[in-house]
């Protein structure tokens, strides 16, 4: 019997950029206040294979990482 794990991205989601304005820091300039990472719907399956040939097939799980926002903080 042979198992295979199969790992798909269905959905990739990149990070929002937030900007807010800090009259304190000099007009143009920048500050990355948070990184942000992209998010993902991701799926993984599970293939069974006996005498080569396969003999089922199933969902093990369907996950979902929110993107969260990179925050820039720019002088006015």
């Amino acid at each position: 019997m042979k198992v295979e794990l199969i790992s798909q991205t269905l959905e990739r989601k990149e990070s929002p950029v937030k900007y807010i304005s800090d009259m304190g820091m000099q007009p143009g300039s920048t500050s990355i206040v948070q990184k942000g990472h992209t998010g993902y719907k991701s799926k993984l399956i599970k293939k069974v294979y006996e005498n080569g040939k396969l003999i089922k097939t199933e969902t093990v799980s369907q996950d979902k990482y929110l993107a969260a926002p990179t925050i820039i903080r720019q002088g006015i």
